[in-house]
């Protein structure tokens, strides 16, 4: 009989998470990040509702906190690793920070009834883009698909969000049912991920808001439900409580945010990201 030495239960839990946790992540245990892309969902629909009420920045500043928030809560479940890469490598992936993935450049000027495939090619990743804030992530968004969009107004703009919401959501649920690899589930992920932060920033660039601003100001100082640091809420509806962190200050877009760009952001028209089919 091999001898062996006393039994450390921590030791051996944590075995078990390196040697089965991020399988069991995506095809068991689907529940918990499940649960956090419904609340980005949930969220999308207070913004939805809020915009059509015409509410100020300052009122909507933090439902736009909440989203990323919620979607960052999913990308730490995964520990920020997707098939070895971090979220921002694969924003810098898909949204590269010097041009359309479709067409390559600057200004995307696309049909997108007739757009070329997709480039997503890993050798655009730059370490600038792979480190953006998410300042200039929006404002890059901006650069790139203002003249796209501009036409469309913010119902259209919320429609695409909902549907990068959705396409996440089904993309968790069948996750578990798939004979794909782990990997390519995971990247699958992580650019629906991209796809909702993409088109939360280009919903706040519509509006003139900061989305980094916006986040910092809900988020920086505390938990906005329980005001502690950690957050020590110990039930969910605790989450749906009135934010006590949150200030009434008005998170408009920063004057260095023109940086050449021709047409600005503007209440009902056109934001950052690109049409149906472009992300």
């Amino acid at each position: 009989m091999v001898e062996t030495k006393g039994l450390n239960l921590n030791e051996l839990a944590k075995h078990f998470a390196q040697l089965h946790g991020r399988r069991n992540r995506i095809f068991q245990d689907i529940g918990p990040f499940l649960k956090m892309l419904c609340r980005v969902l949930m969220e999308a629909e207070e913004l939805q509702d809020g915009i059509r009420k015409n509410k100020g920045v300052e009122v909507l500043a933090p439902t736009f906190a909440k989203i990323v928030g919620w979607t960052v809560a999913v990308v730490n479940y995964f520990g920020n690793s997707f098939a070895g890469q971090t979220i921002a490598y694969w924003l810098s992936h898909k949204y590269p920070p010097g041009g359309f993935a479709y067409c390559g450049q600057a200004r995307c000027g696309c049909d997108p009834a007739a757009r070329p495939p997709v480039n997503l090619d890993s050798s655009l990743v730059t370490e600038a883009g792979a480190n953006r804030s998410l300042r200039s992530l929006q404002q890059d968004l901006w650069r790139c698909y203002c003249k796209v969009n501009t036409g469309h107004d913010n119902d259209w703009m919320m429609g695409r969000l909902y549907a990068e919401i959705t396409e996440a959501i089904t993309h968790t649920m069948k996750m578990s049912a798939s004979d794909d690899t782990i990997a390519h589930l995971e990247v699958g992920l992580a650019k629906e991920l991209c796809d909702i932060l993409a088109w939360t920033c280009s919903m706040a660039s519509m509006l003139g808001l900061d989305v980094e601003l916006a986040t910092l100001e809900h988020y920086s100082k505390c938990c906005p439900d329980c005001s502690e640091i950690p957050c020590r809420c110990d039930h969910f509806a605790d989450l749906r409580g009135q934010s006590k962190g949150a200030s009434n200050q008005v998170l408009t877009a920063p004057p260095e945010w023109n940086l050449a760009v021709e047409n600005q952001p503007r209440s009902g028209r056109g934001g950052g990201a690109p049409p149906r089919g472009g992300a």
